[in-house]
């Protein structure tokens, strides 16, 4: 669940909501903050719940200082707590403006809750759904000798913090303010000298996001932890007042625990203050009039979309995305919550808007999939409950894995627009459809998602106090609700092999390498008609299986390779993989190459194969994607499958010739030898030009068409070897051309050595013949800078 905050959510950002996870997007009716921090997780004999501060971010669950209340309990320590929870879940959707479906979900969580009967005490629960917060806490008893806060918003006119003080009129009072607070300081500093209490700037680099209320008194130190900071909005109104925000606490009872944060340099003043808290903004103009998009969700034949507005008659289309508008007609209306209906077929998780008859659009949302969201996804891969290491290293889950795979074989995108089916522009189509049939993790596998990055954040220097108002506080910490945990890994390694790689297994373990290498061996057969997807998927793992000996030769491997080679990707996003996944895989048989010269290595036709299948261009490549397909093949392969060097080495592997790589190969054994044209090979001589062109020609020979231009004090020799066609043209040492034939031999030039060869049927004195000359140029087997 989550407040709807329309602006701050990109849709077109949120990957996996009404697909993946039930997505309840809500307002609360009196137009302030749906605030709570629940984390409920459930089975049928235990339960774990907690609340506290953190948003569903990368910053709140990672970054910030935050401040959580954990309860788990088994069916026979049933926490009343749980009860208590189950009823706030259930009487929600009344102070909320929240769809039907949305509000079902919210129910079968509660049901999780009172499935068994309560057998002990646990915390309790606050919330502001009828009671101020303000008004629920206990009289203390006796004298409180020690009142703490640290909230990161304090409301403009400290109300909050005067009444929490009037209530437990403490002896010592602290207020321990994080940097980027959300405060003003002239008005903390006055509310410190009117109660006489402390301010301290908390001692931590992080922002600290945490909401606490600490006190001792005759009975211990008592905490309320959870979602409300020190504002008007969260502690003095309810839910039901006009700009209350909804919100989640627990009171602790914690004896002679202590949850202040760290303590730094006192505040004397409005001016250390200010130092480290964020700038005042200007108050945000409220709009609780302007209609917002709440949910489109598949229902039958149609789409079920649920609109808040003032009347339904504002609202005319559902627009999906590249589709034409359709008709939206009204089904019922719970006061300003109104049920549309649009005749139309669509995909859950495609993005769509709805237009009002003023011509502006509302949304836009993802479409949700009702059952594939309350069944639970991708259980047939198990990826997703194992690390890719544990799957491999398993008899049992590796088969698994690998009838996932052939399940995943059989997937096909639906394009909304069907004539833009198989042009490339249904970029991600594929990817829907395949997370829906097996699972998010082995598609990640598959494509690379594994270690896209973003920047990692820090501390929440990005956050945005302006999204604060005098009347509420909207403590979202500057980064999406929808934060994908997989874009954001930063790790050059696949998150799925957390517990290790299975490189290194493989080698200290080649009975499951082998293994592995046959079961692969076993489905090449059946793979002709795989999506590229797919394959991807298949070659990451064969990827691993070689670089941890599972072949005793790569023949097996190649086969793979190629497959994946030779497909036509459905779309841009499969399309980037394979680019990816390519240059991997002609990394790892340049690895092997001994000489690229050599004329009986298969691995070097095989990497010629796959180079020329793919047609891979360098600037096409996703550097993230090349990350996640070489993680740890430098284990088997060496330091040239690492992911600098395989970036770094990208053009050279995706678009040099065999020509080019022979030169590299050979280089060392002849002086000054350089590539002067695509096919054409110079070199100096220090004796007799023909004998030293004749050589290295016959050295090449394999590489035809081939050409060599050979130079010395003693004159020049250029020659061409094209399958049973030898041409020779001589020069003089100034250049000038003498003469020039063209043999035909049953064989190479390498029986002629040492004399002119036989077969001639063509001569000529000085240059070559000018239509001879166009012909091998347009062969790349001449130069301009080559005399004629």
């Amino acid at each position: 669940m989550h407040d709807l905050a329309a602006d701050l959510v990109p849709a077109a950002d949120v990957h996996h909501a009404g697909v993946h996870y039930t997505d309840v997007p809500v307002r609360c009716r009196g137009n302030g903050e749906f605030h709570p921090k629940l984390v409920v997780i459930a089975g049928p004999e235990r339960a774990i719940v907690s609340i506290g501060s953190g948003n569903v971010t990368a910053s709140g669950w990672h970054h910030n200082g935050e401040l959580w209340t954990t309860l788990a309990a088994d069916s026979g320590e049933w926490p009343d707590t749980f009860h208590e929870l189950a009823d706030w879940l259930l009487e929600l959707p009344r102070f909320l403006y929240i769809d039907r479906f949305g509000a079902g979900r919210i129910a079968a969580a509660a049901a999780t809750l009172t499935r068994h009967p309560a057998r002990s005490t646990g915390p309790r629960l606050v919330h502001n759904l009828h009671t101020p917060i303000t008004e629920q806490l206990p009289a203390p008893t006796g004298q409180v000798t020690d009142l703490l806060f640290a909230s990161p918003f304090v409301d403009r006119q400290a109300a909050a913090l005067r009444r929490l003080s009037t209530h437990f009129a403490a002896e010592q009072i602290t207020f321990a303010v994080t940097a980027n607070a959300t405060a003003d300081p002239d008005v903390m500093v006055t509310w410190a000298d009117e109660g006489g209490a402390d301010l301290y700037a908390i001692a931590d680099t992080r922002y600290y996001h945490g909401k606490l209320v600490q006190w001792s008194d005759g009975d211990g130190t008592h905490a309320l932890v959870g979602s409300a900071n020190t504002t008007a909005a969260a502690m003095l109104r309810t839910t039901g007042d006009k700009h209350g925000n909804c919100e989640l606490a627990l009171l602790c009872q914690i004896g002679d625990g202590d949850l202040a944060p760290p303590l730094g340099e006192s505040l004397d003043d409005a001016d250390a203050v200010r130092k480290i808290v964020a700038e005042p903004q200007p108050e945000t103009a409220r709009d609780p009039e302007t209609p917002r998009l709440l949910r489109a969700i598949l229902d039958g034949s149609g789409v079920l979309v649920t609109v808040v507005a003032d009347s339904p008659g504002a609202i005319r289309d559902l627009l999906l995305e590249n589709q034409e508008p359709h008709a939206l007609t009204l089904t019922g209306s719970d006061e300003r919550v109104h049920r549309l209906r649009a005749e139309v077929t669509d995909t859950g998780g495609s993005l769509c808007h709805v237009a009002l008859n003023d011509g502006s659009m509302i949304g836009p949302v993802r479409v949700t999939d009702p059952i594939a969201v309350v069944i639970r996804p991708g259980t047939v891969s198990p990826l997703e409950d194992h690390h890719l290491t544990d799957v491999l290293g398993d008899r049992r889950l590796s088969e698994r894995l690998f009838e996932a795979l052939k399940k995943l074989a059989a997937v096909r995108p639906t394009a909304p627009d069907a004539s833009r089916a198989g042009t490339g522009q249904e970029s991600g189509e594929w990817r829907q459809a395949a997370e829906r049939t097996v699972g998010s993790a082995l598609v990640r596998l598959a494509l690379g998602y594994a270690a896209i990055t973003g920047t990692a954040e820090g501390s929440d220097e990005g956050f945005d106090a302006g999204d604060v108002v005098d009347e509420t506080d909207n403590d979202d910490d500057g980064i999406d609700l929808f934060d994908d945990e997989d874009e954001h890994d930063t790790g050059l390694g696949d998150p799925l092999t957390a517990s290790g790689d299975p490189v290194t297994g493989f080698l200290t373990d080649p009975v499951t390498a082998a293994r592995l290498a046959r079961r692969i061996d076993t489905l090449l057969p059946q793979t002709p008609e795989w999506h590229t997807g797919a394959l991807l998927a298949l070659l990451r793992v064969a990827f691993l299986v070689a670089a941890g000996g599972g072949w005793p030769t790569l023949d097996q491997f190649v086969s793979v390779l190629l497959r994946v080679a030779e497909a036509t990707p459905e779309d841009d996003d499969v399309k980037e993989a394979r680019n990816a996944a390519v240059l991997v895989g002609l990394a790892i048989l340049a690895s092997e190459v001994t000489g690229w010269d050599d004329t009986t290595d298969a691995i070097v036709d095989a990497f010629e194969r796959c180079q020329a299948l793919a047609a891979v261009d360098p600037a096409d490549i996703d550097n993230e994607r090349v990350t996640h397909y070489c993680a740890d093949l430098h284990i088997g392969f060496g330091v040239t499958l690492t992911a600098d060097s395989l970036i770094d080495a990208s053009p050279y592997l995706l678009t040099s010739s065999l020509v080019e790589r022979a030169i590299e190969s050979i280089g060392t054994e002849y002086r000054d030898l350089t590539l002067a044209a695509p096919r054409l090979l110079r070199i100096r001589s220090g004796g007799n030009p023909y004998g030293a062109a004749m050589r290295l020609l016959t050295r090449v020979a394999h590489l035809a068409p081939v050409a060599v231009y050979a130079t010395s004090t003693r004159g020049q020799v250029y020659a061409v070897w094209q399958p049973k066609i030898l041409t020779l043209q001589r020069y003089a040492a100034n250049g000038n051309p003498i003469t020039g034939s063209r043999h035909r031999l049953a064989v190479g030039p390498g029986a002629h050595i040492e004399a002119s060869p036989p077969g001639t049927f063509e001569t000529w004195r000085g240059s070559l013949p000018a239509d001879l000359a166009d012909q091998l140029r347009q062969a790349n087997l001449l130069s301009h800078a080559t005399p004629a």
